[in-house]
């Protein structure tokens, strides 16, 4: 898997934005290589007001169709939407 990832703001400019994309490189499918067919592209952002450090990812991921077995197989592509609050415990 290659991945490439990418910061678009800086710590001090308010929320932070991170970019990233991956591409399979190779996958093995019925004992085939097959090469480039799967990958994902999305961001996260991230900010933190003490105590609470919310974020968000999106990201899509896409997947090639499939020859298995003699037929094609679409393994559909995702949307994910991923929020999350978390907490920050100081002394």
């Amino acid at each position: 898997m290659l991945r490439i990832n990418h910061r678009f703001s800086q710590v001090d400019d308010g929320p932070i934005f991170l970019g990233f994309a991956n591409i399979s490189i190779g996958n093995n499918i019925e004992s085939k290589i097959v090469y480039g067919e799967t990958g994902t592209i999305g961001f996260t952002m991230y900010d933190s007001t003490d105590p609470a450090v919310p974020s968000l990812t999106v990201a899509y991921h896409y997947a090639g169709n499939k020859d298995m077995n003699g037929s094609t197989v679409d393994p559909g592509h995702t949307l994910s939407i991923n929020p999350i609050l978390g907490f920050a415990i100081n002394n």
